[in-house]
């Protein structure tokens, strides 16, 4: 993961700000003034499947907007229990890539002559992934972007016209690192209050 994004969601993802009630709010009317809104967590459409995410919300992209423009950050964060599923068997990560994908079109409605593309906004895919991870595997954490490459010349083009999709897969091993990510997930996951305010404002 580059330094650049991990700062960005590090940034949006402050822990003493997310839990406090004020910030967070299903009532669209005051939705200007929040920093963190809930979003429906379920997706559907006549010709594609229901997609359930686990958590889904929007948060203020501290980069990209200013006193006069909010511009959002959509995040999808899911707990994956198997990193191996069966009953079809498929790669966690095509799963991610289909979910970051669905919660991008999902921000424009019926697309028309109208339709404005340019307020697509980026969306992130977090998964965590606790089990059957192989071994070569375990304690690692990948991110996967859509990002551009010149063939021939030099396309001078913004990065965030391009730069709206990432995966970010986060997986869990049985030996575990002592200090990082992976401590602070196991914090949570054991309940164990004194590891985690190692890595939040949580009081």
């Amino acid at each position: 993961m580059t330094t650049r994004s991990q700062e960005e969601i590090l940034q949006c993802l402050d822990i003493s700000s997310i839990t406090k009630d004020d910030f967070v709010s299903d009532i669209p009317d005051i939705e200007k003034d929040l920093r963190l809104t809930k979003e429906d967590s379920e997706l559907s459409s006549l010709v594609e499947k229901l997609v359930r995410f686990d958590i889904r919300f929007k948060i203020i992209n501290p980069k990209l907007s200013t006193e006069k423009i909010r511009v959002n950050l959509h995040i999808d964060m899911e707990a994956q229990k198997s990193y191996r599923p069966s009953n079809p068997s498929y790669p966690i990560l095509k799963r991610a890539v289909y979910y970051v994908a669905r919660d991008l079109s999902s921000q424009l409605s019926m697309i028309t002559q109208a339709t404005d593309y340019s307020k697509l906004e980026k969306c992130y895919s977090i998964w965590i992934c606790a089990e059957d991870v192989p071994k070569k595997l375990q304690n690692t954490l990948t991110e996967y972007s859509f990002s551009k490459k010149d063939i021939i010349g030099v396309a001078d083009e913004p990065e965030e016209d391009y730069d709206l999709l990432t995966v970010i897969i986060i997986r869990q091993g049985k030996e575990t690192e002592e200090n990082g990510i992976f401590e602070y997930l196991n914090g949570i996951f054991d309940g164990d209050i004194k590891r985690i305010q190692k890595y939040s404002h949580i009081k």
